[in-house]
């Protein structure tokens, strides 16, 4: 069927800012049609089209192998996921906001994964066979052991013990630094003569993930039974995306849920963006800026709320006894529903927690939740197409959420406070020039960094000078990121500002001179027609006059 691209939730101005595909030209198309001729460019051999329905049907669905959701209403994702795994389809979400972002991946109850490692299947050369009821083979002492407990093995090209040629394929206890057991009794056998390899086979894996619904207050993924045991001993967790934040995870849950219950209490309606309450928006009105400062302020102590809410919600589930009731119809109510959950396999597996949350990241999440970088949307388009390809069944694909965070790029305070005067005015005298050119501050490219960053460092990086040696695959990539966040075109701004000046000016010549043109010849023909009133045809000469002075000069 190809790639189809949908514009369900979003259909808002261009954000050239974060997006290369989209541009002025875009203004009046939905983000997916203004996208496809890039898309299409890529790779002639798939088709891409767009469809335009408006809220995605079961027969929609049904017609493709895995659907791919870029922000939208919890209540929507909740249905559109419920309907992925009736249609047994792959269902991948994401969400950016500022420096964080949120990655989500069902692949349903029954997802079989045909390579979970996609390497090649290791090989070794076999040194020795023993005759006994439970062979033990040796390997080349040349190499290590290249197996592990539980590899399931074939062998081939073994001289003398040939049986072993033509067994199924053995699963492997390993027994020294080069050698390993096999559950095959091997005294009928002829004796072992020498040769043979010994071939790691790829053994199919089926894996469960969890709905939407559920991994919101259960987001840990699902263990192997092996494993559940381990777990229970140890506090849950996310995926951990970076060793240093090893709670990041898990505050970002909380912080992002904040987030996705304040959207839906909403209706959708996202809390102002940080441009239209910046300085450069206050010396344009001081009123709606303080207006938007106030309702921002707002969203982001509801967030936090809901966010506390939804912390205690998932602590009781963690430990039933201590949210325990004092009214005996809400105890019985409590334990049914306990009952209900060990019945449904649930429980307390899963359920993730923190001490104490953070509600600055609440902020950041929330504030920014409108801005779109150009790097982290690059990040999180990059994970969501590696999830895709993992529709085939080669490599273990992501079970439930994935949370990651660049708040160490966050100007610390010192930054702005150490700065001098100087760059503080010439940075707000450079935000507002580029702003200028934009009536609604929302159009502006470098609208979503000065959101997050600040209008300084935002100049900052307008004044780099920034050499890139080696623009090959990733090179090409991280020059359109660069050029998308706007890293040295300060120069080419003031060109483009001198280019805008000198075609005014030219254009109001080219007027003045036309202008002039026609007041010579009006004054000629009142002279002609009416020679005997000098008055009158002064009085002609002057009103065109004026008239061009008015048009251009």
């Amino acid at each position: 069927m190809g790639v189809v691209c949908s514009e369900e939730f979003d259909s808002g101005g261009p954000q050239s800012g974060s997006n290369f595909a989209l541009s002025a030209a875009s203004i009046g198309k939905s983000r997916a049609a203004a996208s496809l001729p890039y898309l299409a460019g890529l790779n002639q051999y798939v088709h891409v089209q767009e469809e335009k329905e408006e809220q995605l049907s079961e027969a929609t669905v049904s017609q493709y192998g895995c659907v791919v959701v870029c922000g939208g209403l919890l209540r929507e994702l909740l249905r559109l996921n419920a309907l992925c795994r009736q249609l047994r389809v792959c269902f991948l979400c994401c969400c950016s906001a500022g420096l964080c972002m949120q990655v989500f991946a069902d692949f349903g109850s029954n997802f079989e994964v045909l390579d979970p490692t996609g390497e090649e299947p290791r090989e070794a050369l076999v040194a020795a066979v023993s005759s006994s009821s439970r062979a033990e083979v040796y390997v080349h002492p040349d190499r290590p052991l290249p197996f592990q407990d539980g590899d399931l093995v074939v062998f081939r090209e073994v001289l003398g013990m040939q049986n072993l040629n033509f067994e199924a394929p053995k699963r492997i206890k390993v027994s020294g630094k080069r050698s390993f057991c096999i559950d095959l009794n091997t005294l009928s056998f002829p004796p072992y003569e020498g040769g043979g390899v010994v071939r790691q086979v790829k053994e199919p894996q089926l894996i469960c993930c969890r709905s939407l619904q559920q991994s919101l207050r259960r987001p840990a993924p699902l263990q192997q039974q092996q494993q559940q045991q381990q777990q229970q001993q140890q506090q849950q967790q996310l995926l951990v995306a970076d060793l240093a934040k090893l709670d990041g995870a898990n505050q970002l849950h909380f912080a992002f849920m904040g987030l996705l219950l304040l959207l839906q209490e909403r209706e959708g309606r996202q809390p102002p963006h940080p441009v239209l309450y910046s300085r450069t928006a206050a010396a344009r009105n001081p009123a709606a800026a303080a207006a938007a400062k106030q309702e921002a302020d707002a969203c982001v102590q509801r967030a936090i709320q809901l966010a506390q809410q939804f912390l205690q919600e998932c602590k009781d589930l963690q430990n039933p006894s201590s949210s325990s009731s004092s009214n005996p119809q809400q105890q019985d109510n409590e334990q049914q529903q306990q009952q209900q959950q060990q019945q449904e396999g649930e429980g307390a597996e899963g359920v993730v927690t923190v001490e104490q949350l953070d509600e600055q990241l609440v902020e950041h999440v929330v504030r920014c939740c409108c801005c779109c970088l150009s790097p982290i949307a690059s990040f999180c388009g990059g994970v969501l197409a590696q999830e895709v390809l993992k529709v085939t069944g080669k490599f273990m694909p992501l079970k439930g959420f994935l949370y990651v965070d660049a708040l160490e790029a966050l100007p610390l305070p010192e930054f702005a406070a150490a700065a001098p005067q100087q760059q503080h005015a010439a940075a707000a005298a450079a935000a507002a020039a580029a702003a200028a050119q934009h009536p609604d501050l929302l159009d502006w490219p470098a609208a979503d960094q000065v959101g997050v960053f600040g209008e300084l460092l935002q100049h900052k990086l307008q004044q780099l000078k920034v050499f890139i040696v080696g623009a090959g695959a990733l090179g090409c990539e991280l020059l359109k990121l660069v050029a998308l966040m706007g890293v040295a075109a300060e120069g080419q701004q003031q060109q483009q500002q001198q280019q805008q000046q000198q075609q005014a000016a030219a254009a109001g010549g080219r007027a003045a001179a036309a202008d002039g043109e026609d007041a010579a010849a009006a004054a000629a023909a009142a002279g002609e027609k009416d020679a005997a009133d000098p008055a009158a045809a002064a009085a002609a000469a002057a009103a065109a006059t004026a008239a061009a002075a008015k048009r251009g000069c």
